[in-house]
């Protein structure tokens, strides 16, 4: 049996763990809605998966943005199904509204019974 060279298990160590380091970048864009081959590959011509993560956090999650997708149609659906069921109606605000509103009252001054602090002299304290 022949013996395998030192140099082939190292090569063959640092490519699996090379391959390794790529699959890190791959499934974080797996679970963010994104192509898990294309990011394999692309970790694999990057040689660097810190870049890639550092892509993978600058761009929009697009299984959450399904998702959000997702639940406004659904309101949107459920908003419409009531609007047609109820009937219009007009606010209670509208109907009890007064005449004027308070801006559109005329200024008046406060009653000059009591004098305010700003027309006291001032004092010093008794010693």
């Amino acid at each position: 049996m022949q013996s395998v060279p030192a140099a082939h298990i190292v090569i063959a160590t640092t490519l699996i763990i090379f391959l390794l380091f790529t699959f890190v970048p791959a499934q974080q864009a797996r679970k963010r809605g994104y192509s898990f081959l294309v990011w394999c590959v692309t970790g694999v011509l990057a040689l660097n998966p810190i870049y890639l993560l550092i892509v993978l956090a600058a761009i929009p999650d697009r299984a959450k943005q399904r998702l959000r997708n997702q639940y406004r149609r659904e309101l949107n659906a459920k908003l419409a199904t009531r609007a047609r069921q109820s009937s219009p109606a007009i606010p209670v605000c509208l109907t009890d509204a007064p005449e004027q509103s308070i801006g559109d009252q005329p200024t008046m001054a406060p009653p000059a019974t009591l004098p305010s602090v700003g027309d006291q002299p001032t004092q010093l304290p008794d010693e």
